[in-house]
């Protein structure tokens, strides 16, 4: 099927044969707007589904759903997380991508009911960083030196993402940084990004002798976490 690129795109049966159900299980569609900090690079809606059959698998009354221009982020859901044990990650009900419009459709789990956020621009409590510490970690030991990573991932590696041009972009953009915050910053919040900009080149070079990679987040930060509102739950 044609990839949605908007609420529009979808209909019941359009849904229906996304998602492998057949013609005619899903009978109504309402698209309502996600509010919160998500940014803008991309549009979130609540999908609420009524079902006229009963679907061959579990089906949800209301999905996630998100509209955007991340490639890598539909092949990450096609592609990775299938092949992932731990944390656990949203589930993904649909990923797909259209090159010509460059544009994505993602029909994911929805949270809700079982999981939060943290309130914009308010922190994680610090048993919530730990939390998503361990989780990241648990990520990075997973895909440590796993061939896969050259083999399969790096051809979708949109220029600018590895690391050598991340540190790069650090070195152009730092000074402006560090100049706008002036006397905001300490001594000691200023250190490490002194002790980046000073660091040879040669230093964040992958020895072609002995690589040493993993798999990153990419664009990590507290709002790409849902926390479970059980304390004995996982975060996702």
């Amino acid at each position: 099927p044609t990839v949605p690129t908007s609420p529009t795109d979808l209909t019941p049966d359009i849904l229906s044969a996304l998602l492998g159900w057949g013609s005619g299980c899903a009978s109504s569609l309402r698209c309502d707007p996600a509010e919160g900090q998500f940014g803008k690079s991309h549009q979130l809606f609540f999908l609420t589904v009524e079902y006229a059959n009963n679907p061959t698998q579990p089906a949800p009354g209301r999905f996630f759903l998100k509209f955007g221009r991340s490639r890598k982020e539909a092949y990450f859901y096609q592609a990775i997380a299938p092949r992932m044990t731990v944390p656990p990650l949203l589930r993904c009900y649909y990923a797909g991508y259209d090159p010509e419009a460059d544009r994505t459709c993602l029909l994911l789990e929805d949270l809700t009911d079982t999981h939060t956020q943290t309130e914009w621009p308010l922190p994680p409590t610090g048993h919530q960083c730990e939390q998503t510490v361990q989780a990241l970690a648990r990520v990075h030991a997973q895909w440590w030196q796993d061939p896969r990573l050259e083999s399969e991932f790096r051809v979708v590696i949109p220029p600018g993402r590895t690391w050598r041009d991340r540190r790069a972009q650090a070195h152009e953009n730092l000074p402006a940084f560090l100049d706008l915050l002036g006397d905001r910053l300490s001594p000691a919040q200023r250190a490490p990004y002194a002790r980046l900009l000073s660091s040879p080149p040669a230093k964040w070079e992958i020895p072609p002798s002995a690589p040493r990679q993993t798999l990153l987040h990419g664009d990590f930060h507290p709002w790409n976490v849902f926390y479970p509102r059980d304390p004995a739950g996982s975060l996702r």
